[in-house]
């Protein structure tokens, strides 16, 4: 070997231990270039002019089911785990951007997912540009804002309650003033004309009648108004206690037979005689529940008859299940207004007559309801217009030891005979 090959030789070998510092700038910029894209919060991905994928993070990667970004190269749209209606609507965003030129900012866009579970995305879209200002493709980023849309739904809907609410409660101080002034207005003016003016007996009686209704009802509005708060601040507490439930509906029907005759109605009971004679339940919230569907009944009823049903639905070891109902042949309920006639405040009549617009705080039903719930159940309503309601719900009532006794006894007496 001569000294020119060693020189050559040697220039050879000083040229490969030199590093490309160019080639290594490049590399490092890659790196930290995949490090900050696949680290971002955030979906990224670019397409060619076919809308084909060149790439994307691994971010949105894994949210179509892929690997790593490497295999989404070569994909489309109608690749991915989404709605073909989604997939036309991609494609179709890429070709107005490319053709126009301009981005496509921060709009949203539904989604669906590898795992079957949709959502929502806040989309932003760019054309892309080689060194000849031509247009590569398309550039794209979102972001998942489902929570926050769900956010936003809840703020709505917490919004639009808390408004109803306050209307309600706005409608409800208002009628309250109505409810309040008038029977005072009729017990004052009539004790006046008492006072300072000479009447005959019959007179007299008239006016005393007068001054009892207007009391009775000014009553009734303040015992609404009272058991309403009772049971929204959760003060009622179930007291179990033998009851004969025959012989109280016998008793409240009878305290309405005299409002009933007054509008030429009847007013009948229906009663399931093999119910057993005793039952374990709270008098006071059965009494309140029957008395309020009662009346309600009366009220609204012109012509005709209410009707109170019980009825056993299950025989139990320890209990009895019953289903108590009122029925009437009043006015009834438009279809469109069931949903709200168990609504605190709410006045089914104030929306199609005033007819019975003098009557009521629109505190009844609604307080049925917090009752019934508190036997474990739910009070339901079936409605024709102009041809009646009927109001119920099916709760189960312990026995007695009296009323088991009885009902074993009954038992082995039926064994014997047979």
């Amino acid at each position: 070997m001569g000294l020119l090959d060693l020189k050559h030789n040697k220039k050879k070998l000083n040229q490969a231990e030199k590093p490309d510092l160019a080639n290594n700038e490049y590399t490092k910029s890659k790196i930290y270039l995949d490090y900050i894209v696949n680290n971002l919060p955030h979906y990224i991905f670019w397409k060619d002019t076919n809308s084909v994928f060149q790439g994307c993070n691994q971010k949105f990667a894994e949210s179509v089911g892929l690997r790593c970004p490497n295999d989404i190269i070569g994909k489309t749209d109608y690749d991915m785990p989404w709605k073909l209606e989604e997939s036309d609507a991609y494609i179709a965003d890429d070709k107005a951007i490319m053709e126009s030129g301009e981005g496509k900012l921060n709009y949203e866009e539904h989604q669906s997912n590898a795992d079957g579970t949709e959502r929502i995305m806040l989309v932003s879209k760019v054309p892309m540009y080689d060194n000849d200002n031509n247009i590569t493709g398309v550039l794209g980023i979102y972001t998942d804002i489902t929570p926050r849309k769900k956010m936003e739904q809840e703020l709505i809907k917490s919004k639009q309650a808390a408004e109803a609410a306050s209307m309600a409660k706005t409608q409800f101080l208002a009628m309250m003033g109505h409810e309040f002034r008038l029977p005072l207005t009729g017990i004052i003016s009539t004790a006046n004309m008492l006072v300072e003016t000479d009447i005959s007996l019959d007179e007299s009686r008239e006016l005393g009648k007068i001054i009892e209704q207007s009391g009775s009802h000014l009553l009734s509005t303040i015992n609404n108004i009272l058991d309403y708060a009772k049971l929204d601040v959760r003060k009622y507490q179930l007291a179990l206690e033998e009851l004969n439930l025959k012989a109280l509906i016998e008793e409240i029907c009878a305290m309405f037979d005299a409002s009933a005759r007054e509008k030429n109605i009847s007013l009948e009971i229906n009663y399931d005689e093999s119910i057993p004679s005793l039952i374990l339940s709270d008098t006071r919230i059965l009494r309140h529940i029957i008395n309020n569907l009662i009346s309600n009944g009366i009220k609204y009823t012109e012509k005709g008859k209410v009707t109170i049903t019980v009825t056993e639905c299950k025989k139990r070891l320890n209990a009895t299940q019953l289903k108590i109902s009122v029925q009437d042949t009043g006015m009834g309920i438009p279809k469109s207004k069931l949903k709200y006639i168990f609504d605190r405040f709410y006045q089914v009549e104030n929306t199609y007559t005033k007819k019975y617009s003098r009557n009521g705080t629109g505190l009844g039903l609604s307080i049925v309801k917090k009752l019934v719930s508190l036997l474990n159940s739910e009070i339901k309503v079936t409605s024709t217009l102009n041809k009646g309601s009927t109001f119920y719900f099916v709760a189960d009532f312990p026995l007695t030891k009296k009323s088991l006794k009885t009902k074993t006894g009954k038992r082995r007496e039926k064994d014997s005979i047979s």
